[in-house]
This record gives structure tokens, C-alpha cells and sequence, in this order.
């Protein structure tokens, strides 16, 4: 309580210091753990701080960046050949070779069935 002490003391009216302190203390007895605190000029509680570098990484999945290599590996997944990939997402070759691997090719054509069915990805979601 010691820090919206200053908060409290600029209330004018003692009817609403005395009221709004009477609140403030019922909200510290009631969560201990949460931290006073005066930010934008209101007292606040609370519980923890957000990192921003954390808030980062999890929104940095939704980069289109991300998006476009999960794309091109659901594509080549999907029996899409590496031109056709080029031509649907616009990548070039630098871009697909750092995401499917020579492995990855292989394997692909050792798999493949003579009858190719081609699935969107997202064709489920789409349609």
C-alpha cells in the first residue's frame, strides 16, 4: 500500500481517499500475490509483467515468412514438383532448396504412387 500511498494523497475529497483506500485494501488482503503499482496515473494490480521478446516468438509463427516454408513443405508433401511449387507460391530455388532437402526428393519419388491425386494443403479449411 505503500506505493499508492501518493495516489491516495491526491485525492481532494476525504469521503473518496477513505472509500478508494477501503477498496485498495480489500484488493491487497484479497490477492496477496498480485503488485501494486501506479501506471497511467491508476492504481493497478498485478500479477507479472510480459516479456516482449517472449511476445515476439510466439507472434513471430504467424510471420509470413513462416507461413510461406510451412506452405512449400505442405506442397511438396502433397505431390506438388518444385516447379509447380515455384510457380503457385513465387519462390525461387534458394528459397525452396534451404527448406526440401536432397533426402527429402528422394524420398518423395521413391514414395509416389503412379496415381497422383493433388490435395491443397489447405483444402479442407478451404473448402
Amino acid at each position: 500500500m505503500e506505493v499508492l500511498a501518493k495516489y491516495l494523497a491526491g485525492i481532494d475529497n476525504p469521503e473518496h481517499c477513505e472509500r478508494t483506500e477501503e477498496i485498495l485494501a480489500w484488493v491487497a488482503n484479497k490477492f496477496p500475490n498480485l503488485e501494486s503499482q501506479i501506471k497511467w496515473n491508476t492504481p493497478m494490480f498485478s500479477d507479472h509483467f510480459y516479456n516482449l521478446k517472449e511476445i515476439n516468438e510466439i507472434w513471430s509463427i504467424l510471420a509470413p515468412k513462416n507461413i510461406r516454408s510451412y506452405l512449400i513443405k505442405k506442397l511438396f508433401v502433397n505431390n506438388y514438383s518444385i516447379d509447380e511449387i515455384m510457380y503457385l507460391i513465387e519462390a525461387d530455388l534458394k528459397s525452396i532448396d534451404s527448406l526440401i532437402t536432397y533426402n527429402d526428393v528422394i524420398d518423395n519419388i521413391k514414395t509416389r504412387r503412379e496415381k497422383v491425386n493433388k490435395v491443397h494443403p489447405f483444402h479442407n479449411f478451404l473448402y
